[in-house]
């Protein structure tokens, strides 16, 4: 159980504090092979290898977009996304809560230039037990676009639990 059960009229000792079991979650998925992205389309990323996944949360296999969060609360979603070069359009991704709505807007860089473009972006959100977070990426080059495993050790999603 992650947090101790209190009773009414129940002391507060330094054991019982020191006997609760600690509450911790985290995950870090990547992606090594690239993944076509295609022009004007709102696309989730699928992560095909886990660093660490703490709550057992993402399978590669079975929805390899999502990761399910074990205990209701905030989490530091964050997120690095390299894209093949190409000079055109705009690159922008977001992160989503059940692929229902888009829960905030991620970053977004408009390119000019056929050089290597890398999106990074972060948040804090609330999400409940047993719901899942995943990233969706954009892009307007006037054509499919990859994202690019070689730069940065490829595109990674980092997942972690803050507290109720």
């Amino acid at each position: 159980m992650p947090f101790p059960q209190w009773a009414a009229g129940m002391r507060i000792t330094g054991q019982r504090l020191m006997d609760m079991e600690p509450v911790h979650m985290s995950a870090t998925l990547r992606r090594f092979t690239n993944q076509t992205i295609p022009n004007s389309t709102m696309t989730p990323l699928a992560w095909t290898s886990e660093d660490e996944d703490t709550g057992g949360g993402h399978d590669n296999a079975v929805n390899p977009d999502r990761l399910y969060v074990p205990y209701t609360g905030r989490y530091l979603l964050s997120t690095s996304i390299p894209w093949a070069d190409n000079a055109n359009g705009r690159r922008s991704g977001t992160f989503s809560i059940n692929d229902a709505a888009i829960k905030s807007n991620g970053g977004s860089e408009h390119i000019n230039a056929a050089t290597d473009c890398v999106l990074h972006f972060a948040r804090v959100l609330r999400v409940a037990a047993g719901d899942y977070v995943n990233v969706w990426v954009f892009q307007t080059s006037g054509g499919p676009l990859d994202t690019d495993p070689t730069v940065n050790d490829g595109p990674s999603f980092t997942v972690d639990y803050l507290g109720p």
